[in-house]
């Protein structure tokens, strides 16, 4: 287990790093506060993969149950802890650090506890268990005498809160079966209603949904990549430009079921063209030539089979290759995972599987072989190469599947501008920057050069009252409905100024907008409502096929209503297919509030009608105003 950057206090344990203090110190205020008031008030931290999330579910413990011994020896309840993860490495990982914290503490986890008599395991004042395990021991009575006062979720988005919601209520219907995780969370606060709970993930989406809503109460504190990138606490990100990549146009993704893609079908797509995969192999072991480990997302399991054979192909021993699927033994993974942070195997495949929970600090290069369904999925699959190492200079990010051109949402953001620059170089689609003659994207916001501040679409500035009552005035795109900088939602300042009234029936505050291409010719607009639900439009922006002139209409009805300005707007129709759209979607202005109704037939439930849509003072109806 790699342990960078802790120090070692007189006691011989670990203690939190500098800039992890201020976090931890919000997070027990938080609980003060929900101890005092005896309620469950959910919450969760926003730590980038690196922050150091096991070092804080550690701290957390032991500041918790530091006045146990007095609390026994006064003859009082002593305080328990339990965490909880989906994956077994996570658990184990994150007892070896507590207990090098000073923080004794009991695993609950099948793998871990193989050999042993359940009967026979004492459960100390903390617990960390696996979800499912958990979920067994307590059917089988272990947890009787054992209820934890604080829970502490690791990958807390993995937790479908919206489940949890519907069971509480009572409206899961008859022939619902409800999760793992919510029927244990649903145990636990039945036998202690004032039981707390914190969450922690680097990814606070359900797909690309914010999680913060009817469970999740409150986002604590947050730490992006970016923070960490700039702090020294990741290594930056290179991003590389493939010569050939995968065409997946074709893939159809259903958002509103909130669905990974279909193994199967990106599968056959991937293994379609052999000699396309050997092209990219090769490329791959010529670009790693001086990177030390290489993590390769493969499509499916055919797909993952040519990979490896195409990697012997370009010369690579068996030896340096690892294979990795989800039915692959707890053993042969942790040796294999083992085996890459010794730098015994340099190059590790998989199918979608070592998204979160996986430290291997050498790894240096990711090669994107698939298309990711999510933003989560995409975020921490790159996370995985951006942890220091000694010698770790940076993280290659290979794109052969259109990661970027499908979640155009973090093109936004500024660690992604300088790959963002050189695959538009590379296509001769450049912009020079007015003030410092810095070569840009076409697409960009604001110029990459960090000491310039210029930006090409006049900015959203947040305002937002901060800390001491200050102003955030951070600057966004003016396309934003979250502020980068606080965390907070950003309200247009020509609201204040409607005196127009609407009911809550009628208009709903929208806190969001994304564009997402399912393939070269359709487009899928969301709308994200401020009390959790998403309305989805289906746009076809080209005259191509099929394609009846009521939909060219309907889009041409969108672009009124929505394009900054006629600049905006000539560079959205200056886009030749959808991929290219959604690269260009900070164009769009987002409605401050909106009317949706679903659609009828076979539609239903999965697209909407939002007809009616209030833009600061402007009230708009299929491109006109109402």
């Amino acid at each position: 287990m790699y342990m960078i950057n802790f120090s070692l206090n007189q006691a011989g344990v670990f203690d939190p790093r500098d800039y992890q203090e201020d976090g931890l110190n919000k997070i027990m205020h938080h609980l003060s506060n929900t101890f005092i008031k005896g309620i469950c008030e959910p919450a969760f931290v926003e730590y980038s993969v690196g922050y150091g999330k096991t070092g804080i579910y550690a701290f957390i413990a032991r500041k918790v149950t530091e006045g146990n011994r007095l609390r026994a020896f006064k003859g009082k309840s002593t305080f328990k802890v339990l965490v909880i993860a989906r994956q077994t490495e996570l658990i184990d990982q994150n007892s070896k650090f507590a207990w090098s914290s000073g923080v004794p503490n009991t695993v609950v986890a099948s793998d871990l506890n193989k050999g042993k008599n359940a009967k026979n395991i004492k459960l100390q004042n903390v617990v960390f268990a696996t979800e499912q395990t958990l979920w067994n021991r307590i059917e089988s009575g272990m947890f009787d005498n054992w209820t934890p006062d604080l829970v502490l979720i690791d990958e807390c988005h993995q937790l479908d809160w919206k489940d949890i919601v519907k069971w509480a209520k009572g409206d899961q219907g008859e022939s619902c079966k409800s999760k793992t995780y919510t029927k244990v969370i649903l145990h636990l606060l039945n036998k202690n209603p004032k039981t707390q709970i914190i969450g922690g993930t680097g990814s606070p989406w359900r797909m690309n949904e914010w999680i913060k809503g009817n469970f999740w109460k409150s986002c604590i504190d947050r730490k992006n990549t970016e923070d960490l990138i700039n702090a020294g606490w990741l290594v930056p990100i290179q991003w590389g430009v493939p010569d050939v990549e995968y065409d997946y146009s074709s893939v159809k993704h259903d958002y509103s079921q909130n669905a990974e893609l279909s193994e199967s079908e990106l599968d056959d797509i991937a293994t379609k063209d052999l000699s396309l995969t050997h092209s990219i192999m090769r490329e791959i072991v010529e670009n790693s030539k001086n990177r030390r480990g290489v993590l390769i997302f493969c499509a499916g399991r055919h797909h993952i089979v040519e990979a490896k054979e195409s990697l012997i192909e370009s010369g690579v021993p068996e030896s340096q290759i690892g294979v990795i699927t989800d039915s692959t033994g707890y053993k042969v993974r942790t040796d294999i995972l083992d085996r890459a942070r010794e730098g015994n195997c340099k190059y590790v495949l998989n199918i979608g599987v070592l998204t979160a929970g996986v430290n291997v600090p050498l790894w240096d290069h990711i090669a994107l072989l698939r298309p990711m369904g999510s933003v989560v999925m995409f975020t921490q699959s790159v996370g995985r190469v951006l942890r220091l190492c000694d010698g770790k200079e940076d993280a290659l990010v290979s794109d052969y599947a259109g990661c970027v051109e499908r979640l155009g949402l973090i093109t936004d953001q500024k660690m992604f501008a300088d790959g963002v620059y050189k695959k538009a170089s590379a296509k001769k689609r450049i912009r020079i920057c007015g003030l410092c003659e810095t070569e840009n994207a076409k697409q960009a916001i604001k110029c990459r050069n960090e000491t310039c501040d210029r930006w090409f679409i006049d900015p959203s500035i947040c305002e937002n009252t901060v800390n001491d009552n200050q102003q955030c005035s951070h600057k966004n795109a003016p396309s934003a409905r979250m502020c980068g900088g606080c965390g907070g939602l950003l309200r247009d300042p020509n609201e204040a100024l409607n005196g127009k009234h609407y009911t809550e029936d009628m208009l709903k505050p929208i806190v969001g907008m994304q564009m997402f291409a399912p393939n070269k010719k359709e487009v899928v607009m969301e709308y994200h409502f401020e009390d959790g639900f998403i309305a989805r439009e289906q746009f076809y922006p080209y005259r191509t096929g099929q394609v009846p002139k009521w939909q060219l209409q309907k889009w041409t009805d969108f672009l009124k209503e929505h394009a900054i300005d006629e600049l905006a707007l000539a560079d959205i129709k200056a886009c030749k297919n959808t991929f290219e759209l959604v690269q260009v979607s900070h164009l769009f202005r987002t409605p401050n509030s909106a009317t949706y109704r679903d659609k009828k037939g076979k539609q239903a439930g999965r697209f909407h009608i939002v007809s009616l849509k209030r833009f600061g003072n402007d009230l708009i109806k299929n491109g006109v105003a109402a």
